[in-house]
């Protein structure tokens, strides 16, 4: 039976510093991703961190502030974040 999720956002953190989570996590999603700013060199301080990253399991998504997908998702943010309810 394939698995419903595939991948894993970890957030709001960048570096994953519970080694047993991490290990756990790896067995239920074939990728997790952290949120990554393109100005941040190395985002995982543990060795186990960067062998999944080496592995490709564990994936950084490098972001900046100028970029296309960000300046599109301004408005609707803070929209959502200004709504009153």
């Amino acid at each position: 039976m394939p698995a419903a999720f595939s991948s894993a956002l970890y957030y709001p953190y960048i570096d994953i510093k519970d080694e047993q989570w991490l290990r756990s996590a790896a067995l239920f999603w074939d990728s997790i991703r952290t949120i990554v700013p393109v100005s941040h060199r190395d985002p995982y301080s543990n060795d186990f961190a960067r062998a999944l990253c080496d592995e490709g399991v564990l994936e950084p998504v490098r972001v900046s502030s100028d970029m296309d997908e960000v300046e599109e998702l301004t408005d609707k943010v803070l929209d959502f974040l200004t709504q009153s309810k």
